[in-house]
C-alpha cells in the first residue's frame, strides 16, 4: 500500500464469530489479502467461523520493524484480555480502542485478493441486476 509515496504497514483488527475474538495483527499487504489467508487456513479446522475486518490502524513503515513494534505496543496494551497468541477477547476498552482509533479499509485493488464480503456481494448483486434486466429485455421482445 502506500500514500503519497510513503510506505504503510497496517495493524489490523479481526474479529472471529461465534467466539467474537479480536486478532490484532500486521501486514505490510492489504489488510483484506491477509483476511483471505486467515478465513483460508482457519475454514480448513472450523468451517463455520466468519470472520470481519473490525478497522486499521496505518504505520509508517520506513523501517520494516515500526509496524511490527506498534503492533506489539497496542497488544501489551490489552494484555490481560489475551486469550491465545493474537487472540484477545472482546473487553470493552478495547472495543472503544477499535472505535475511536481505526479505521475502515477500503481496498486500493492493489492486492490479488483484496476484496471485501460487502464488496464482493455488492458484485453479486450487479450481476444478478443485470440478468434480471436482460430477461425482461428478451421478455418484452418476444
Amino acid at each position: 500500500m502506500s500514500s503519497g509515496g510513503a510506505s504503510l504497514g497496517t495493524v489490523y483488527f479481526v474479529q472471529e464469530r461465534p467466539s467474537f475474538l479480536i486478532k490484532i495483527g500486521a501486514t505490510a499487504d492489504c489488510p483484506y489479502l491477509r483476511l483471505g489467508q486467515l478465513r483460508r487456513k482457519m475454514q480448513k479446522t472450523d468451517r463455520y467461523s466468519e470472520y470481519e475486518l473490525l478497522g486499521v490502524v496505518d504505520v509508517p513503515s520506513d523501517l520494516d520493524a515500526s509496524c511490527s513494534k506498534t503492533k506489539h505496543a497496542i497488544q501489551s496494551h490489552f494484555e490481560q484480555l489475551r486469550d491465545n497468541g493474537d487472540w484477545f477477547r472482546p473487553g470493552s476498552q478495547l472495543l472503544s480502542y477499535i472505535q475511536q482509533h481505526t479505521r475502515i479499509h477500503i481496498c486500493d485493488r492493489t492486492c490479488p485478493d483484496g476484496s471485501s464480503r460487502y464488496e464482493d456481494r455488492r458484485a453479486d448483486e450487479e450481476r444478478a441486476s443485470a440478468a434480471i434486466l436482460g430477461a425482461r429485455r428478451n421478455y418484452w421482445k418476444a
